[in-house]
């Protein structure tokens, strides 16, 4: 739609910015409420920059091995490819997994399960805060694009560069991600003001937050591996990967912490 602003002579991609302004929020919201709830916010900044470092290349690498079907650099350039994201594109696939592995890291330091819910609610909570801005540079940007409609909700191209320019109208997916974020944090407001000393409402967010997004995916125009018809839509690998690491969080989770029989 508008992928770029041109400052001093560089382009900055909305996407890029997006991502930035994600991550400042997402630091911000969850220092306060892990502070508010009596965690060590040291102990997660520590390590952050590692987990950031190892999020940013497994994902980068899963996204040019699967499209470049390549699994070892041979050349200096191959290896920057690997190192770089594709198209300033990462792969789902390579976020879930890189996530989850620092997530199962951190949890090796903090053993105890309430303090551990405790860091699911701040995450979950910062993190749907940063959604907020990052859905709107996504909708701007061209890494997130809607497949093609003709319904009385879309967006156009406001650039010719612009890969929206390919189609007339297409869904506004990030604005409706930003929505979803809203609609999970007033949810979760609600949960917390009638259940006020219940801990571990973020990870019930965390796996509506994912269901949500499979099916916003379904809409979105990018190229599909290991497709599948269902119900009429076009699903594939990243449709799966969502669907398994809702599922996994739910068992996992579920006896573990006995949070979903608090919430009866």
């Amino acid at each position: 739609m508008f992928p770029f602003i041109n400052a001093f002579g560089t382009q900055l991609h909305m996407t890029w910015i997006g991502v930035v302004i994600f991550l400042v929020v997402f630091l911000w919201r969850t220092k306060k409420y892990i502070t508010k709830f009596g965690g060590d916010w040291s102990l997660f900044w520590k390590q952050f920059p590692t987990y950031i470092a190892i999020i940013y290349l497994f994902s980068s690498y899963v996204r040019y091995a699967i499209e470049e079907f390549s699994f070892i650099p041979t050349s200096l350039e191959q290896f920057m490819a690997y190192i770089s994201p594709f198209e300033y594109e990462f792969h789902l696939i390579g976020m879930i997994l890189s996530i989850g592995r620092c997530v199962w890291h951190f949890f090796q330091k903090v053993r105890d399960t309430n303090m551990q819910l405790k860091w699911i609610d701040a995450w979950f909570m910062g993190a749907m805060r940063g959604v907020l801005f990052l859905g709107i540079f996504l909708l701007l940007g061209d890494t997130f694009i809607g497949q093609p409609t003709d319904g009385s909700i879309f967006v156009s191209a406001f650039q010719p560069e612009s890969k929206v320019a390919n189609f007339d109208k297409v869904i506004p997916l990030g604005l409706y991600l930003s929505f979803t974020a809203l609609i999970l944090l007033t949810g979760t407001k609600i949960l917390r003001h009638n259940k006020t000393q219940l801990r571990g409402y973020g990870l019930i967010g965390w796996i509506v937050f994912l269901l949500i997004f499979c099916l916003l995916i379904l809409y979105q125009e990018y190229a599909r591996r290991l497709v599948f018809k269902l119900l009429g839509k076009t699903w594939d690998m990243r449709n799966i990967a969502l669907l398994l690491s809702a599922w996994w969080m739910y068992r996992k989770y579920k006896s573990k912490y006995e949070f979903f029989s608090q919430l009866k």
